[in-house]
């Protein structure tokens, strides 16, 4: 349990620094005048950053299986979009209605 925690926090660590120069990037792009297009996919790279490094103790719980059902929707829902109407409440349904395992943090 000490080893996966440390990983977690290691990979935590990683993140929170990529964020860090992430949101210096886009305070320099900002200042400077970036190219608006390198600019904008600075923003939102350093959002979806910050959003992930915030969130991280809580995907680290996810069940594994979680993992392989998420990419699968988003390619179905990339080749057949109606699909995902269908798709996105099942996982939903199933993510919420999966007893919680009790164990030792």
């Amino acid at each position: 349990m000490s080893a996966e925690r440390s990983t977690s926090d290691s990979m935590r660590s990683r993140l929170g620094w990529i964020t860090l120069v992430l949101g210096v990037l886009t305070a320099a792009g900002t200042l400077r005048s970036f190219d608006p297009m390198v600019q904008g996919a600075l923003v939102r790279t350093f959002i979806e950053a910050l959003a992930l490094y915030l969130a991280w103790p809580e995907l680290v719980r996810l069940p594994k299986w979680i993992w392989t059902a998420i990419p699968v929707v988003i390619i179905v829902g990339a080749f057949r979009p109606q699909f995902l109407i269908f798709a996105i409440p099942a996982l939903l349904l199933v993510i919420y209605l999966t007893p919680k395992r009790r164990g030792r943090d």
